[in-house]
């Protein structure tokens, strides 16, 4: 084991199925930009999950201290995510829960995904694909409501003004041309 700090995290265990899909999960995605996943074990009723502790907290509560970032600060985060999400695709893997309270920021600022309980493997997300279910559109349709919200500091659901809600939605389609993800080319 590595000198990480580690945070524990206590999940119900549902069944042995859950288990087996919380270990796979730890050793696919164990990289830069999400959580490590130090170690797993079950009792009857419970999964412990061993994390990478993080210590700067979720991008949420940074989110409800500041109200919207700078614009370099939200491209940095947005640019970050991506990268994570884009990893995470790499390997067949959809989160299907990005939103600001499972992003963590560890001590360097650098952005960490975290809690993928919902997560898929694309062999899972093919039984949903049938019945209309796109896992990467999904995640990276999170990712612009959550680029919203770090320039914002608010939901898009929230704004009353659809004069705002268009300009707002210019400066986020700037934004993303700005950080060069090319996550429109993603099917």
């Amino acid at each position: 084991m590595k000198d990480w700090t580690a945070a524990l995290n206590v999940r119900p265990s549902y069944r042995k199925a859950r288990l087996r899909r919380v270990n796979c999960y730890a050793k696919e995605l164990n990289a830069l930009r999400t959580t490590r996943t130090m170690m797993v074990m079950a009792r009857k009723t419970k999964i412990y999950i061993v994390l990478e502790y993080v210590g700067e907290g979720e991008l949420f509560d940074k989110i409800a201290k500041l109200g919207r970032l700078k614009e370099d600060e939200a491209r940095r985060y947005s640019q970050q995510l991506i990268n994570a999400v884009d990893y995470c695709h790499s390997r067949g893997m959809y989160h299907r829960d990005l939103k600001p309270e499972n992003l963590l920021l560890d001590s360097f600022g650098v952005l960490k995904v975290s809690d993928f309980g919902l997560s898929a493997f694309s062999q899972q997300v093919r039984v949903l694909t049938d019945k209309g279910y796109d896992g990467t559109a999904a995640d990276i349709w999170s990712c612009g409501v959550i680029l919203f919200v770090l320039m914002a500091g608010y939901l898009p659901f929230d704004e009353p003004n659809h004069m705002a809600l268009k300009a707002i939605k210019n400066l986020l389609l700037i934004t993303l041309k700005r950080c060069d993800l090319n996550v429109f080319n993603h099917t």
